[in-house]
């Protein structure tokens, strides 16, 4: 991995980059597809990377068109659809080819250094069976890719974490341990709240239960005390005419 970062590539706008270019970030390396059921992964990674950018970290997208033909689209019908039906901020990058001969040397290098995946569930039992029905060739043997939307994570110093980095690809992020597996990735570690913070908010939803208890009770004694007086025929005259009560006197 250690021209990882040399690699040459080319933003969506068309304009050169290298993973270099994010020199002491941690990255998130997704091949991404618009017409997948797997798309609204989008939503997901843009709030992952929103969330930890400040902290030094980076969704990058690289859309392939390799599963079942659902990345069609040109770098301009992509970019329109990144900023429309799914707007994202993070780094998104040409269309590549991630398996097979044409496969580009990013995914290669990846895929060497990292041949081993996380599988979630009956995940590649769930393809070969969509694969099947559809007319689609069956999923990819290790080591190459299985779908859309895997994920590649890349340490700060350019290098795969030691614990296998690849998430196979329901989940939008790569579990805890890669996470904590990153160099200098602490505050990437999901905070929970302080013992204060939790006990203020218990406290403060009790106390807005009972006061809206409190306040149906008030409800109910008020419209009980009124009820004898809306009964009486007097009383109800005078509330079909208001000024009747207005006109009431005090019998001596």
């Amino acid at each position: 991995m250690s021209t990882l970062t040399s690699i040459p590539l080319t933003t969506l706008s068309g304009d050169p980059a290298t993973l270099g270019d994010f020199s002491g970030k941690v990255l998130l390396i997704v091949n991404v597809a618009s017409k997948c059921g797997l798309t609204p992964q989008y939503t997901a990674l843009e709030h992952l990377h929103q969330q930890y950018a400040d902290k030094g970290f980076s969704v990058l997208g690289f859309p392939a068109n390799d599963f079942a033909g659902q990345e069609p689209g040109s770098n301009e019908e992509i970019a329109k659809f990144c900023s429309t039906e799914y707007p994202v901020t993070f780094p998104l990058f040409s269309k590549i080819a991630v398996t097979g001969p044409d496969k580009h040397p990013l995914y290669a290098a990846l895929i060497a250094a990292k041949p081993e995946h996380v599988v979630f569930g009956t995940w590649r039992e769930g393809l070969t069976d969509y694969a099947a029905k559809n007319g689609f060739p069956p999923p990819n043997p290790l080591p190459e890719l299985l779908w859309n939307f895997e994920k590649f994570l890349i340490g700060r110093d350019g290098t795969s974490p030691p614990t296998p980095p690849r998430t196979i690809p329901a989940s939008p992020r790569p579990s805890p341990r890669h996470w904590a597996s990153c160099k200098n990735s602490a505050p990437f570690a999901q905070p929970s709240r302080p013992l204060r913070e939790r006990f203020c908010l218990c406290f403060c939803s009790c106390l807005w239960t009972r006061l809206c208890l409190r306040l149906r009770r008030k409800q109910h004694e008020l419209f009980g005390s009124l009820c004898p007086v809306l009964q009486h025929p007097r009383r109800q005259g005078a509330l079909r005419q208001p000024h009747l009560l207005l006109d009431q006197r005090p019998q001596l």
